[in-house]
């Protein structure tokens, strides 16, 4: 199986030290999974004033796209821009996630839990799945058009080539965050979906208790990131003292 990782970066002084932090651990697998890290690419993804197109930096696992960092709608404009590049390369994969610079993510494992999944159709979706209810302004979710969208949070989406592939095609709604119109989109592309849930293999949430596959670092004071670094980096330690698993409590 082969899967790309794609995680949503830019420069601030917080993520700079995560992504530091998770160059480390992607060295520290190259060097002792070789033959697994072999099957896995990890990018990631930012915009920025280039005159390319895109710029892929293959050993600082970097691409950067042309354009500006905005959330609504730039995440999700690097996020299918990202996805259209990786299906016209020669990068060939099984399954692509979509992830955010302040998780923790489990390589080796959740590269098995993905490899485990038998799907009853090609176009798979997974991850923690919730349905839209509520009012955000900041994620553009103003009124009542989105109630009901069931959609995968954008911590961690796992999606397959095929379903990549069709949603490359689609139409999204940019006025609203990302992970929400992609679920929209998965629901009109009129095919069937395999939904997988992965939520009892995942801790979601800045404690880092048994995360499993993935552990969020991104607390509710935004004024002290410095928080989520520290934590980042002892689950980035644990990850890599435990052989790259994170079903011990590392924090």
């Amino acid at each position: 199986m082969r899967l790309v990782i794609l995680c949503i970066y830019n420069r601030e002084e917080a993520y700079d030290r995560m992504r530091e932090a998770q160059l480390v651990y992607l060295r520290h697998l190259h060097k002792d999974r070789p033959d697994l890290m072999k099957m896995v690419s990890y990018y990631f993804i930012m915009s920025a004033p280039i005159d390319e197109e895109y710029e892929l930096d293959e050993d600082n696992h970097m691409l950067i796209m042309r354009g500006c960092e905005t959330r609504i709608p730039g995440i999700l404009d690097k996020t299918m821009t990202a996805i259209r590049i990786m299906l016209s390369s020669a990068r060939r994969f099984d399954y692509l996630v979509r992830t955010n610079i302040s998780c923790c993510i489990d390589i080796p494992h959740a590269y098995r839990i993905l490899s485990d999944i038998v799907p009853e159709h090609p176009c798979v979706y997974g991850g923690t799945f919730l349905t839209l209810s509520w009012r955000d302004a900041l994620n553009g979710i103003v009124d009542g058009r989105h109630d009901g969208t069931r959609y995968c949070t954008g911590t961690f989406i796992a999606m397959s080539e095929r379903l990549c592939g069709l949603l490359s095609d689609e139409p999204m709604d940019r006025t609203v965050i990302d992970d929400v119109a992609i679920g929209k989109c998965v629901k009109a592309i009129g095919e069937p979906v395999h939904e997988v849930s992965l939520s009892h293999v995942m801790m979601v949430g800045p404690d880092g208790f048994d995360p499993r596959i993935m552990a969020f670092c991104n607390n509710t004071n935004k004024q002290e990131r410095s928080i989520d670094v520290d934590r980042f980096r002892r689950i980035i330690g644990g990850m890599m003292s435990d052989r790259g698993d994170l079903r011990r409590r590392v924090v």
